[in-house]
């Protein structure tokens, strides 16, 4: 009975987990083809990579696991504590109160990891955008003969990732440890305040046992909300970064516009000027010419000078200011 409870248990929550996500991949893929080429401009194809793969697992796993974790610690941690009190409340509330400043700290503790995993995330996004672009590219690298340049390019976006997950690593072993020491300060506490209540006969060396039973059943709990903590904290950021996606908006919107089958008629600039988002210049400074319907127009100039831009333009893959071009 117990095994298939737990089957189910399982079942109920990491089914749970893996349902929020390929619900949340599913809209953020849908969402991902309503944005506007100016997104992609900003956003590299590396780091909308990482969302799909490494926060998504991350989401995924709080919900899953964190959530059965929660439960298992609060049920058992209720039972545990409340047989505690019926032995002795004075020695109960004694291994209590180390307790509470434990989760205190380990709350404090929570919003730093949040800030390293945020950091360690998008560390990992940038290796994973550079590399994606250096290996899309290797034809140019090779021809142009940059492979040292980019294998150097590539060792510090490495050492910075590097350095993110030993940060991380770093505050989360110092909270497992702050919470064995805490264990131990209890168990301490236990066996000192026990051992007096032995001596004067409130209680007996298997009463004491017991109690010490007890409270070993607590630990997986009290262990747990660390664990739950940290998960907590890189479920969060994660969740932030998915939320960022989700939340952009299409920069390039229709509003109240008639279908036409077919158009005629002239092309016109008029004094435009043009930069793109991750822009520091304008590509069109101050550009007017026009087409008329039916001609034949060909663009020269050297690479950079505009000339996609302008096709861009007419096609609308970026927004123009109003009154610059008309068709």
């Amino acid at each position: 009975c117990m095994i298939f409870g737990r089957f189910l248990w399982r079942i109920c929550f990491f089914g749970a987990g893996i349902r929020v996500e390929s619900d949340l991949r599913s809209r953020m893929f849908d969402h991902c083809k309503d944005l506007s080429q100016q997104y992609y401009q900003v956003n590299k194809v590396g780091d909308m990579m990482s969302l799909f793969t490494n926060d998504l697992d991350t989401i995924q796993e709080c919900f899953g696991w964190g959530i059965m974790m929660f439960f298992d610690a609060v049920l058992l941690g209720i039972l545990s504590v409340g047989k505690m009190a019926l032995m002795n409340p004075i020695l109960t509330l004694l291994c209590m109160i180390p307790m509470v400043f434990l989760v205190i700290a380990s709350l404090v503790v929570g919003k730093y990891m949040e800030k390293k995993w945020d950091k360690r995330q998008a560390a990992f996004s940038a290796i994973s955008d550079f590399s994606q672009e250096t290996f899309a590219g290797i034809a140019v690298v090779k021809a142009f003969v940059k492979e040292a340049h980019d294998l150097s390019r590539f060792k510090k976006l490495s050492k910075e990732n590097e350095d993110a997950n030993v940060d991380y690593t770093k505050l989360s072993m110092l909270l497992n440890v702050s919470l064995t020491l805490f264990i131990e300060a209890v168990v301490c506490v236990i066996i000192g305040y026990g051992g007096f209540l032995v001596y004067n006969k409130v209680f007996d060396a298997g009463q004491l046992v017991e109690f010490i039973g007890y409270f070993n059943t607590i630990i997986w709990p009290v262990m747990a909300i660390s664990e739950l903590i940290g998960m907590h904290a890189q479920g969060k950021a994660s969740l932030k970064r998915v939320s960022e996606l989700l939340d952009a908006s299409p920069d390039v919107i229709d509003n109240n516009v008639e279908e036409i089958e077919e158009i005629h008629g002239d092309i016109e600039f008029r004094s435009l000027t043009f930069r793109y988002p991750d822009g520091d210049v304008d590509v069109l400074s101050d550009v007017s010419f026009s087409i008329k319907a039916g001609e034949n127009v060909g663009l020269i100039g050297r690479t950079g000078s505009g000339k996609t831009t302008i096709v861009d333009l007419i096609l609308r893959t970026y927004n123009v200011p109003d009154g610059t071009l008309f068709i």
